[in-house]
C-alpha cells in the first residue's frame, strides 16, 4: 500500500457514505464507528443526536483502522485543530495546497476580504477532500444541513480556516508491516469468518494477495 493508494482508499470510503441521513442506517453506522475505538477521545459517547462533522472523518480513520497518531480523532472541529497541531500535522495557511485524503476545515464567520488574509477564527465544521480539479477541491462532508454531502470549495475560497494532513506516509509503512494479520482482521470483522475458513484462504494458491484483493474490497 503506498501512501497515494491509502489517500484514495480514504476518499472512496468517505464516499461510500454521500446520502446518509441524521436517523438513518448509515448515520447510525458512522455513529458506532466512531465510538467504537476506545478510549474514546475525552471519553466522550458521539450520540445519534450530536453535530457529526468531525465524528463522521474521525469514524472514516477507524473504519479503516489507521492509528490515531497518524489521523486524530475528535468529535469537536476546535478539539481536531488541537490534536492535529500537536501532532505536526496542521496547515494553518488558507492558500495551502492540499492532497485528497487531507481533511478541510472551514469557519463561516471568515472576512470578506479572504483572499489576502488568514483566517484564525474558530472552526465550525470539517470534511474530507475526495476530488481536486486545477482550481478547486471537493469535499465529503458529515452534517451538511443534517445530510452527509458533496461541497465544491476553490483554492483559498472564502471559509478556508486551515487543513489537516494526516500522516499517510507513516499509516501506508504500518499497513505494509505484517499485512497478512491485518487482511485476516478486516476480512474477520466484515465477514465474520472463522480462523480456520481464513486459514484455507491463506493457503489457497494465490495466498496473501487473495487476502489482500478481499480485505481492500470489502473496505471500499
Amino acid at each position: 500500500m503506498r501512501p497515494d493508494e491509502l489517500r484514495e482508499l480514504v476518499a472512496n470510503k468517505a464516499r461510500n457514505y454521500i446520502g446518509a441521513k441524521q436517523g438513518d442506517e448509515k448515520h447510525e453506522a458512522i455513529v458506532d464507528a466512531y465510538n467504537s475505538r476506545l478510549p474514546l477521545p475525552r471519553g466522550y459517547k458521539l450520540t445519534m443526536t450530536d453535530a457529526w462533522c468531525a465524528g463522521f472523518v474521525s469514524a472514516i480513520a477507524n473504519m479503516l483502522n489507521l492509528d490515531v497518531d497518524v489521523f486524530p480523532r475528535e468529535c469537536s472541529c476546535g478539539e481536531l485543530i488541537k490534536l492535529a497541531q500537536m501532532g505536526g500535522m496542521w496547515q494553518e495557511d488558507d492558500k495551502y495546497k492540499a492532497s485528497i485524503g487531507d481533511l478541510l476545515l472551514y469557519d463561516w464567520q471568515d472576512d470578506l476580504d479572504y483572499a489576502n488574509t488568514d483566517n484564525r477564527g474558530a472552526p465550525d465544521h470539517v470534511g474530507i477532500i475526495t476530488m481536486i480539479t486545477a482550481s478547486s477541491y471537493t469535499v465529503v462532508e458529515g452534517n451538511k444541513r443534517g445530510v452527509c454531502g458533496i461541497r465544491v470549495v476553490p483554492f483559498n475560497g472564502r471559509y478556508i480556516r486551515g487543513y489537516i494532513t494526516p500522516n499517510y506516509g507513516i499509516a501506508a509503512a504500518r499497513w505494509n508491516v505484517d499485512t497478512t494479520a491485518g487482511y485476516r482482521g478486516i476480512i474477520r470483522e466484515k465477514a465474520g469468518l472463522a480462523e480456520a475458513t481464513l486459514d484455507y484462504l491463506q493457503d489457497y494458491k494465490y495466498g496473501d494477495d487473495l487476502l489482500r484483493k478481499l480485505a481492500e474490497a470489502m473496505n471500499n
